[in-house]
């Protein structure tokens, strides 16, 4: 088991919400320092520049409210919000039992948490207290705006991983946790037991959006009152939703790099295959898909797609497409068949559309990358 560091990205994304820092402020500042008289007139204008800003920021933040009250709650999603509502208010207090009990096994909590107060592991649905802003303190659920079960292949990944606090469990009970030394080795060689308490069945994958309400050291210009997130709950018997922050988001994590990985080979194979080969036209694209393929013979396309396997194994449920430009290979994207989240391209450049707006999916991609080149 390893010691998830970086798996909620959340607060890398909330940090640019709370810098410090203000720019009209710092030039006032800065202007004062040097003259020490100010005019009648300039305080005058100043004072109305700070109401006006201060009634903007009300009215925006008393429509966001206002419309949060009219959002419902549907009998399908009540226990969703609960627990999502559950883990915000725990937030606002720095309360880590509660914290750690709507995101883990019950019976694993107090391991959890001696773990973190030992420094041996750092459960990422925390991670937050550390950071001197506390993002998700100004952060509370707007809406559930949709539900969705998770593929099977996951869920069924959810009894080995959180099982493993059993061994750990065990070991603390029966030998204590004075042993630091020994206890990371447990922890770093921990393995699931069949004897685990808990079988997980169901887990969903919410997109929910987010309210947030300004802070005093919030400049602003980053205000921004809702954003998207996406959240995974899994179930237990008798213990009811969890929000997983431990599972899911690390296997996506893996699953984006692995195929970041792969797109790489394949752009560096299909170099070498289009020297060898040559082109039947200067802009095209191959894929492992031949519904895919434009612009060339069916026949161009399998040799290109054969030659580019005599350089690279690709992994079992890859899909990728090539783009040719100009004679050249500017860019391959690729997911595993089924898992979105795995979608990466290569180079890194065509990670995004010319306006700089991230690509989120592989058929957008090819969207983007067939229009380009027709």
């Amino acid at each position: 088991m390893k010691k998830f560091i970086s798996v909620f990205a959340f607060t890398a994304i909330l940090c640019s919400f709370v810098s410090c820092g203000n720019d009209v402020a710092e030039e006032i500042s800065e202007e004062s320092s040097v003259t020490e008289e100010v005019t009648e007139e300039e305080t005058t204008t100043e004072e109305t520049t700070t109401e006006e800003m201060t009634t903007e920021e009300e009215t925006i933040t008393e429509e966001v409210m206002e419309e949060e009250t009219t959002v419902e709650t549907t009998e399908e999603t009540a226990e969703y919000q609960e627990v999502l509502d559950k883990f915000f208010e725990c937030s606002v207090n720095e309360d880590i039992d509660g914290i750690l009990k709507v995101s883990y096994p019950d019976k694993y909590c107090d391991t959890l948490k001696l773990l973190y107060e030992k420094e041996i592991l750092e459960p990422p649905c925390f991670q937050f207290l550390e950071e001197p802003a506390d993002p998700f303190k100004n952060f509370r659920l707007f809406s559930i705006d949709s539900a969705e079960p998770l593929a099977q292949d996951y869920i069924s990944l959810f009894d080995d991983n959180y099982g493993q606090f059993q061994t750990i469990g065990k070991y603390i009970e029966q030998n204590g946790a004075e042993n630091t030394d020994e206890l990371k080795n447990i922890v770093s060689e921990a393995q699931y037991q069949p004897d685990t308490y808990f079988h997980v069945e169901n887990a969903v994958k919410l997109t929910c959006t987010l309210s947030r309400e300004p802070t005093d050291n919030c400049p602003w210009e980053d205000y921004e009152p809702l954003i998207d997130w996406e959240f995974i709950l899994y179930y237990i018997d008798g213990e009811g939703w969890k929000i997983d922050f431990w599972l899911i988001p690390q296997i996506y994590e893996n699953e984006k790099e692995a195929v970041c990985q792969e797109t790489e080979y394949i752009y560096n194979s299909a170099e070498t295959v289009l020297s060898e080969i040559g082109t039947e036209s200067e802009n095209f694209i191959v894929s492992s898909d031949s519904s895919k393929n434009y612009n060339v013979s069916s026949e161009f396309a399998d040799n290109f797609v054969n030659g580019i396997s005599e350089y690279y194994q690709k992994r079992p449920n890859l899909q990728y497409f090539i783009v040719v430009e100009n004679g050249e290979i500017s860019n391959v994207s690729g997911e595993y068949e089924g898992k979105t989240k795995s979608f990466s391209s290569f180079p890194d450049k065509y990670k995004y559309t010319e306006d700089r707006r991230v690509i989120l999916s592989y058929e957008e991609d090819y969207q983007i990358c067939l229009d380009k080149i027709k």
